[in-house]
């Protein structure tokens, strides 16, 4: 899950002696821009600087937001009156462009209704923590792969602080003023949200109080999750960090992280929704935890990931960590990835020989080591699973082949399709 936000310095304004010398200029998603993570912590500016001139038009009535390059749309998700919203509290405020609109609202089913658990009861519940604030805790047991809960994010907006592509100087004591022009882009949104779902917005935790960061905006950075579909951009997938978009969750938000995580993450684009599904058995009181961070990382760079939060985990896998862990989870994205290609290979004839008996004795020592890494709930495991099954079956050890498979099942029950 990737939280940043971005200053995308790739749209200022050139010198005449620069504009004069470019022949032409790339279409936007035709370069790759030059993105700085915005600063943190308490971050002081020069309150002299000159204030570039450009021209922000905001027309609620409209549902437009306009600078002298780009106009943003307001977006309700799913329309007023749709039946797929059972209440006024089941809607999402959106920021974003037509086309990417136009695009997004071609999913097929989309508007449907939220995903809902079995059962009349919440499996979960939102109360005080000893030491991490609020938190989501399991009403009752949940199965591997059992939906947890469904719901619509309060907002969705732009990652990128500059999508207006407002001209500044290429300086980064300008991020104040983007800043303030960020936060006048959430203004009109929040105001089109619900009563109910501007007081859980505004109840959220904001970490980004003393770094230029508005109310809104400060918010929207201390809580927004990654969507990997949500995109600007004609292509089939994003080219760029910057093309993305940060997505704001009322109950998603109180999910506190850990590097064990315990439940996965998806977003389901037909509801326009966060899914939340169990990715280990959880037993009635415990509380569910996802990760900030990139898992498969050393633990230096997992504590750099998390520090814009305030955190310094204390898990297992941090407390634990050594350099032979920190290895293996470093190579382990490239290592599944292998795995995938010469399990694709094998099942296409190219690669009979694969996996080998030395091949088949490291697949079960990579897979011991990513259960006690804890890495086995998250979606690559499927990959490792994959081949061992193959190595099994080939030897006709049928009983591990066959519980391997289940395995893989369980994997795919809550990993696919996220």
């Amino acid at each position: 899950m990737r939280r940043g936000f971005l200053l995308d310095k790739s749209k200022v304004k050139k010198s005449a002696e620069q504009e004069t010398k470019q022949e032409s200029k790339p279409e936007i998603n035709d370069v790759d821009p030059i993105v700085r993570p915005l600063r943190y912590g308490k971050v002081d500016y020069d309150n002299d600087l000159p204030r570039p001139k450009y021209n922000i038009a905001i027309d609620p009535v409209q549902g437009t937001i306009k600078s002298d390059r780009k106009t943003l749309i307001l977006v309700t998700v799913p329309p007023r009156g749709s039946a797929a919203a059972l209440n006024e509290d089941e809607h999402t405020e959106w920021i974003t462009f037509e086309e990417t609109k136009s695009r997004i609202f071609k999913t097929p089913g989309l508007p449907k209704p939220l995903p809902k658990p079995k059962g009349d009861t919440p499996l979960y519940e939102v109360k005080m923590t000893p030491n991490m604030g609020m938190g989501v805790f399991a009403t009752r047991d949940i199965s591997l792969g059992e939906l947890v809960f469904a719901e619509r994010p309060l907002l969705v907006a732009p990652i990128n602080v500059n999508v207006l592509e407002l001209s500044t100087p290429p300086d980064e004591r300008y991020q104040k003023i983007l800043l303030d022009e960020y936060e006048k882009i959430f203004e009109p949104a929040f105001d089109r949200m619900s009563k109910g779902n501007q007081t859980a917005y505004k109840a959220l935790m904001n970490s980004h109080t003393e770094d230029g960061s508005g109310l809104l905006t400060g918010i929207a950075r201390t809580n927004g999750y990654g969507v990997s579909a949500l995109y600007d951009g004609p292509g089939p997938k994003a080219t760029h960090h910057a093309q993305r978009y940060t997505v704001i969750g009322h109950v998603a938000s109180r999910i506190n992280h850990s590097c064990i995580a315990n439940v996965d993450r998806s977003f389901d684009m037909a509801a326009f929704a966060f899914v939340f599904k169990a990715a280990v058995d959880i037993k009635a009181g415990e509380q569910l935890f996802i990760s900030y961070c990139e898992a498969a990382a050393s633990v230096a760079d997992r504590q750099r990931e998390l520090a814009p939060y305030g955190i310094v985990c204390k898990c297992r896998v941090c407390t634990n960590a050594t350099p032979e862990s920190d290895k293996f989870r470093q190579e382990y994205d490239r290592r599944t990835r292998e795995y995938q290609v010469r399990n694709a290979a094998l099942m296409s004839g190219a690669d009979a020989s694969w996996p080998n008996d030395k091949e088949l004795n490291e697949l079960q020592q990579v897979r011991e080591m990513a259960i006690k890494e804890h890495l086995h709930n998250r979606t690559a495991y499927r990959y490792i699973l994959g081949a061992l099954f193959m190595g099994y079956a080939q030897r006709k050890m049928f009983a591990a082949a066959q519980e391997v498979m289940k395995l893989i099942e369980q994997n795919e029950a809550v990993f696919v399709g996220t």
